[in-house]
């Protein structure tokens, strides 16, 4: 298994287990993903509608509901459900990637700096509970329009969400480029599960709350509080959060990157490009499979080292490094040299 790319300077990773480095970059790589596009779409006010009214009679009307009320309500009387809809949705979906982009940074740090116990609080926010809402946002939108704009909060409290849980995660995967890559049982066991023993779910009730006895998959041993007593320097936690953060992260960057689409449809080279690299990333940091992977970026072996000339060897540290950094490092002269991979779409 590749233990590094460079994504992230090493003096950040030196607290990682070596064999996890990789599956940690990997995972700020889909970080990186996220805010980029928002950020684009933020420059870009992507998510205003443009509106033509059919008079200026009508438009005046609209000015002045809107100083009495908000425009979303101003459309509403006018008769303009569908664009005030369109407003509501795509503002949801950059607030709340937002709100979760910001978490998923903090926790992630977290782990760099051993204080796994404060990225798993961070982390459980946006796992937990964001990312359901945005698979329902992506999965059934018209059905979560209506349930917000007329049952919010109480159609929207996790009591009600958690008997549908796995049936908003299997309609928003079927919508994205994953449905053959991973499955939504995954999906499902590794942040929800209460039994499945690799999930995160316990390890987030166990982070949150200093006592838990509720569910005996949960329950505190005796005389104890919930990792009061842990130790830092123990690398089990670290193992079982990065066999389930790279799947799990994946699935949220491609339930984001379909949210987006549905507010501005992006270049179609922009959309492989995304597609393929996150899709490799995972295959690539899972591992057991590098020489098909390889094989699979054989074009770039005529690639040559801007500084000694020599051919591009592509190893799996190498492949990794071209699919996620658009660089690769000589196996001569150990300079790093550009290569334009995600330009290739």
């Amino acid at each position: 298994m590749v233990n590094s790319i460079g994504l992230i300077p090493r003096t950040r990773l030196a607290r990682i287990p070596k064999h996890l480095r990789a599956a940690h970059e990997y995972c700020y790589f889909l970080h990186d993903e996220c805010l980029r596009m928002l950020a684009e779409y933020e420059a870009a006010r992507a998510a205003h509608i443009t509106l033509t009214f059919e008079s200026a009679k009508e438009a005046e009307t609209f000015a002045n509901r809107a100083d009495e009320f908000n425009s979303i309500e101003a459309l509403r009387l006018l008769g303009y459900e569908n664009e005030a809809k369109k407003v509501i949705m795509n503002n949801l979906t950059m607030a709340l990637v937002a709100d979760s982009l910001q978490h998923l940074f903090e926790g992630l740090r977290c782990f760099e700096k051993r204080k796994i116990i404060v990225g798993l609080n961070i982390l459980r926010k946006p796992l937990n509970d964001s990312l359901v809402y945005l698979s329902w946002m992506l999965g059934d939108e018209t059905e979560f329009y209506n349930v917000f704009s007329s049952n919010s909060p109480n159609g929207l409290t996790p009591s009600v969400m958690n008997n549908r849980r796995q049936e908003y995660l299997d309609k928003a995967l079927k919508k994205t480029a994953l449905v053959n890559v991973i499955d939504v049982q995954s999906i499902h066991n590794y942040v929800f599960s209460r039994s499945h023993e690799r999930g995160l779910q316990r390890l987030f009730q166990h982070a949150v709350h200093l006592i838990t006895a509720k569910h005996v998959e949960f329950k505190t041993s005796e005389e104890n509080f919930n990792f009061i007593f842990k130790n830092p320097q123990d690398d089990d936690i670290y193992e079982a959060v990065y066999l389930a953060l790279p799947v799990v992260m994946i699935y949220f960057a491609h339930i984001t990157f379909c949210l987006f689409k549905r507010i501005v449809e992006p270049d179609l080279g922009a959309s492989k490009a995304f597609e393929v690299r996150t899709i490799l990333g995972l295959q690539f940091v899972e591992g057991g499979n590098d020489k098909y992977l390889i094989e699979q970026l054989g074009m770039l072996k005529e690639v040559k080292c801007e500084r000694c000339q020599h051919l591009t060897s592509i190893t799996p540290r190498n492949a990794l490094k071209i699919v996620l950094t658009d660089k690769f490092r000589c196996s001569k002269c150990r300079a790093h040299s550009e290569i334009p991979f995600s330009y290739a779409f």
